[in-house]
């Protein structure tokens, strides 16, 4: 199965749904006849529950008869590598979710790949849909999700890219995870900006420098005929490319200024993974001094800030839930 091809087309679906919402109302009236109770029995297809039935379906046209049109998201490869990367997880672990079996989120796996703050950015996962318009109408009807999470970021005006990754899962036969967020800049991409506004730069500057040689040189024969005649007026000569190349260094700062923006979000962003990395390393060595008691069936972990002669600590409790109601606690200090 040509799962790049499915990717496109959801990719383009996506967009004709955002241009014009209404697009989707036709395939969506056409189910309400074969709801029976809440279960949809569409020809030649497998019969399928639903939580709210046909209610949700009617629900979605009358949203869609209102949505206003938005332009189409813009694809973005450095949020397809993050789909991607959740999508193969999932799918080979027959698992669902936004949390990756690494403990990762959508904003860590996107980080992965380039800058994306500030800004918004979100996930969109559907199972068992193989075509780009299956896809978008079971994201869009949003069954069971009294939020309707996936349709607003179908919708969302926020959000102007998209990356979409389409693959096998073990439970489900298909997955499609699509990454959004308003903006973004791919790890090395700013480096191979810089050398290239460098090879601009230089190329300026140079075709600056023979302008003003030539110019001088013409400048040069104008004077020597006006010093034939006794008129020289050498003083009110301007030189040709001052203004080129104020509007260069302009430009060459505002580029700089640019740059500084971006390499301070990526070592900020950087010392957040390093922190996140540290406390999940903390969580893991503090959970390695807990003793569970047996018959626990449930572990609550509490923490808050002491003092103890005089240095600040952290106070973690942890208690423990027992099969016969009662409760133990255990208290670890660092």
């Amino acid at each position: 199965m040509d799962f790049e091809k499915i990717a496109q087309e959801v990719f383009e679906y996506q967009n004709q749904l955002r241009i014009d919402p209404t697009i989707a109302i036709p395939p969506l009236e056409a189910r309400l006849k074969y709801f029976k109770g809440n279960i949809l029995h569409m020809p030649g297809q497998k019969p399928l529950q639903y939580k709210e039935g046909a209610a949700c379906v009617q629900e979605c046209i009358d949203f869609l008869k209102t949505q206003p049109p938005l332009p189409p998201f813009q694809y973005e490869k450095g949020l397809e590598l993050s789909s991607r990367d959740h999508g193969i997880d999932l799918g080979k672990n027959g698992t669902t979710g936004h949390t990756g079996t690494d403990g990762s989120n959508v904003s860590k796996r996107i980080s992965r790949y380039g800058l994306w703050k500030p800004g918004p950015a979100g996930q969109n996962i559907s199972y068992g849909k193989v075509t780009g318009q299956e896809v978008l109408l079971q994201l869009i009807v949003d069954d069971g999700k009294p939020d309707r999470g996936h349709r607003h970021n179908v919708f969302d005006k926020d959000y102007k890219l998209v990356g979409v990754y389409v693959g096998e899962h073990i439970k489900f036969k298909y997955i499609t995870v699509m990454d959004y967020s308003k903006k973004f800049v791919m790890k090395g991409q700013k480096k191979q900006t810089k050398q290239k506004q460098e090879q601009q730069e230089n190329e300026l500057i140079d075709e600056v420098e023979k302008v003003n040689l030539e110019d001088q040189e013409q400048e040069d024969t104008d004077q020597n005929a006006q010093i034939k005649e006794g008129n020289v007026q050498g003083d009110d000569c301007i030189e040709v490319g001052a203004v080129e190349q104020t509007d260069f260094q302009q430009e060459q700062q505002f580029q700089q200024k640019e740059e500084d923006q971006l390499e301070q979000q990526e070592e900020q962003q950087e010392q957040q993974e390093q922190q996140d990395q540290e406390e999940t390393n903390n969580d893991k060595t503090t959970q390695s001094k807990v003793v569970k008691p047996a018959g626990c069936i449930k572990i609550v972990k509490k923490i808050k800030s002491v003092t103890q002669n005089g240095v600040k600590m952290k106070q973690i409790t942890y208690v423990f839930k027992m099969k016969d109601g009662t409760e133990q606690s255990q208290i670890i200090l660092e």
